[in-house]
């Protein structure tokens, strides 16, 4: 295994959560280790 594997392993898992404030509904969840901006740019 590697250093970049293992280290992987620890990250915590991140959560993107697009709401809704006036109908309080859920319009997207995405999960992953790491997001970047395009990651953000694609989910909105």
């Amino acid at each position: 295994m590697t250093k970049q594997m293992k280290e992987m392993e620890n990250a915590p898992l991140k959560r993107l959560v697009v709401i809704d404030e006036f109908t309080r509904e859920s319009l997207a969840v995405e999960a992953a280790r790491t997001f970047t901006s395009r990651d953000v740019k694609l989910t909105l």
